[in-house]
């Protein structure tokens, strides 16, 4: 069965609408950010979303590949404008393990590393 979440992930950024995307975390979900910042439960992740959104009025992404091995879905964000993030980053790969609702229970966002040699 594909999972709907990449996709609804992927709707929510782009209309930058918190409550779809926190919708997709269960309650006790934990989120470690592309900034290294782990947060714990549905209202920290909403709030994470909240800001992101008031800093950035839009958000043009899409879905990149999409890669499920049982509860685990991998994916890639494809993000079409500035770059978001201090460290010029933008694109993205996004390892989700679901509950059995179906839901966020944990989430990994990887940026490619850029840093030189």
């Amino acid at each position: 069965m594909v999972s709907p979440i990449p996709q609804r992930y992927i709707d929510g950024l782009n209309s930058a609408n918190t409550d779809a995307v926190a919708e997709l975390f269960s309650l006790d979900s934990q989120f470690l950010g592309g900034d290294g910042v782990k947060r714990v439960g549905r209202k920290a992740i909403y709030d994470f979303y909240a800001n992101v959104f008031a800093t950035r009025k839009t958000l043009k992404t899409s879905l990149g590949r999409v890669i499920e091995q049982g509860k685990s879905v991998a994916f890639e964000v494809i993000v079409h404008d500035k770059p978001m993030g201090a460290n010029g980053q933008a694109n993205s790969i996004d390892v989700v393990e679901l509950d059995g609702d179906g839901l966020i229970a944990h989430k990994v966002v990887y940026y490619p590393n850029t840093r030189e040699a």
